[in-house]
């Protein structure tokens, strides 16, 4: 019979009453990005106690000492964008010196977080393999942008991190055309219009991806994945930031309340999604619109501005404009 270590049964609690705790104060209006980075932080603690303690058993000790490995968030985990069911996206940097070591570390922890109930997408890369793929592969690079170290090796960390982005800036023009080009293939698979009946808030045209994707391809540009440097350069503007935020409040918000809903991972908002969100949200019948017409009339003005924004930083920065 197969035991789970009493820590194990702890962290599972923890993470289902924070769950708990979550959705009533999601159903009282805490904002989505105040819920997102609340997860986050109560996941990013669990997988730092497991990592040490997965290392001190490894190492004989109660060991502190994790030199030569480092663990960081990357994604939604690392912009701190997680839903309730969303995927733990973990990537474990190494030294080829502790190769040994690192192998171990990674069965054992990927076993613990799948017994805690997280849902992990994870990759092991020593630092030279992580900065080949800021040019090689547009999904990778696109969520290494939006990586933190947790826990480890600060030195290792920090190497990746130079490294990563002077190669992202040095592969430029060729990188921004590459994560354009996978965007457009997920928006013609999801769809290319903002009014579908039934969209994927993440990946239909003016979801999530759209709302990263100017943040994506000025980091080709300048270095960081911010909107700061492109407000800076006369591409948005001030007004375009606010209607950015606004969108990002809306389908963060939209996109926890598609998970608690479902009580798994769902981005579709499918016609009886759209009533209930209406519903909890507060709307009401009103000007010959029913109340789930009026949600969406909103959910199609969000996205329509993220679609807009995201649009015109494509234009500007791949038609090679200042």
């Amino acid at each position: 019979m197969l035991l789970i270590r009493d820590e194990i049964v702890a962290a599972r609690q923890r993470l289902c009453t924070v769950y708990g705790q979550l959705r009533q104060r999601h159903q009282s209006g805490l904002s989505a990005e105040e819920l997102c980075a609340e997860l986050a932080a109560a996941r990013d603690a669990i997988v730092i106690e497991l990592f040490w303690a997965a290392v001190g058993e490894l190492c004989g000790q109660a060991s502190r000492e994790a030199s030569g490995i480092a663990l960081a968030a990357h994604g939604g985990s690392g912009r701190k964008e997680v839903a309730p069911f969303s995927d733990v996206d973990l990537m474990l940097l190494y030294d080829p010196r502790a190769a040994g070591l690192v192998s171990r570390l990674t069965e054992r922890l990927v076993r613990d977080l799948f017994d805690v109930g997280l849902k992990l997408a994870h990759s092991v890369r020593t630092v030279a393999e992580a900065c080949r793929l800021g040019c090689a592969d547009p999904l990778t690079a696109t969520s290494l942008m939006d990586s933190r170290l947790l826990v480890g090796d600060k030195r290792l960390y920090g190497e990746f991190v130079r490294c990563f982005f002077r190669r992202v800036r040095h592969c430029g023009r060729r990188l921004a055309e590459a994560i354009s080009g996978a965007r457009l293939a997920e928006r013609i698979r999801y769809g290319e219009t903002v009014f579908l009946l039934e969209p994927n808030v993440k990946r239909s045209q003016g979801g999530l991806r759209d709302l990263h994707l100017p943040r994506w391809l000025a980091c080709t540009r300048h270095g960081q994945p911010s909107l700061e440097a492109l407000l800076r350069a006369g591409i948005l503007t001030e007004e375009d930031r606010q209607a950015w935020q606004a969108a990002r409040q809306f389908l963060l918000r939209l996109r926890n309340q598609l998970h608690f809903e479902a009580e798994q991972a769902s981005d579709v908002l499918n016609r009886a999604a759209q009533v209930e969100a209406a519903k909890q949200w507060g709307y009401q019948p009103s000007a010959g619109l029913l109340a789930v017409e009026q949600f969406m009339r909103d959910y199609f003005r969000h996205t329509n501005a993220a679609s807009s924004i995201a649009r015109r930083v494509e234009d500007r920065l791949l038609s090679g404009r200042r």
